[in-house]
This record gives structure tokens, C-alpha cells and sequence, in this order.
């Protein structure tokens, strides 16, 4: 006969560490994307190693989530929430998406102050003044 095991208790810690983990996770989804995909890309539902041609295609600016990374393509959720495969290079972190469009705005708005002083007055450059003579010597 085979002695019977004693029964094994679960551990206590393993309920506040799962729910540690889901309170976390539901708090990284509500503080925001991590991500914004920077072009229209296309999207693999099924994973980047497929012969057929992409399911959807991601619009510039969708923001998402990173979960995996394989060869040159990551798995995202957006927050439309779509799951998929999208190429790496269409991708980049929120804080750099956000700093290059205010770099972007800060251009355009010089750019767009310059032509509007245009033809101003004020904001042309000064004429050079014209050579004066040498006074003639006095004997």
C-alpha cells in the first residue's frame, strides 16, 4: 500500500502577490500608453511570421502598449484595443513622440513669425551707414 501524502497547505502569500500583480497591471492601464505608433503601419493579428498580407493597418499617432518583442517586431495593444504585430521602426515612447512634435510646433511657430515680419520696418536689418571722406589735410 502507498502511504498516503499529508495534504499541503497553499501558501498564504500567493493571493496578495496575484492580487498585487492585477492591481498593478490595472493601474499601468489606466495611467496611459506607453507607446505611439509614428506612421501607418500594418498589424498581424497572429504573429509577424505569416506569408499572408496584414490584417489591418495602425494610423500615426494610435497609442499603445509594448508586450514582446521578436526579430524586428513588437506586440502591442493600442488603446482601441486592438492586439497585434507591428514593425519596431514604427514605434517610439510617448515622451519622445510628445517632444518632437513640441519641437516641431516650436518651429513652425518662428517659422511662421518670420513670415509674418516680413516687409516690417522694424525688423529689417540696419543699412550700412555710407563711407565718409577722409577730411583733406590742413596745411
Amino acid at each position: 500500500m502507498i502511504p498516503a501524502r499529508p495534504h499541503r497547505r497553499r501558501s498564504p502569500r500567493r493571493a496578495p502577490i496575484a492580487l498585487v500583480g492585477l492591481v498593478a497591471a490595472a493601474a499601468w492601464w489606466c495611467i496611459g500608453c506607453t507607446h505611439v505608433i509614428t506612421q501607418t503601419t500594418a498589424i498581424y493579428r497572429d504573429g509577424p511570421d505569416q506569408p499572408q498580407p496584414a490584417e489591418a493597418d495602425l494610423a500615426a499617432g494610435t497609442r499603445a502598449w509594448v508586450w514582446w518583442s521578436r526579430a524586428s517586431y513588437l506586440l502591442v495593444s493600442t488603446d482601441t484595443f486592438e492586439t497585434g504585430w507591428v514593425w519596431d521602426h514604427a514605434i517610439t515612447t510617448v515622451w519622445e513622440w510628445d517632444r518632437e512634435k513640441a519641437e516641431e510646433k516650436r518651429r513652425n511657430d518662428a517659422h511662421d513669425k518670420w513670415l509674418r515680419n516680413q516687409g516690417d520696418p522694424e525688423n529689417e536689418p540696419a543699412k550700412p551707414k555710407e563711407p565718409q571722406p577722409f577730411p583733406a589735410p590742413e596745411k
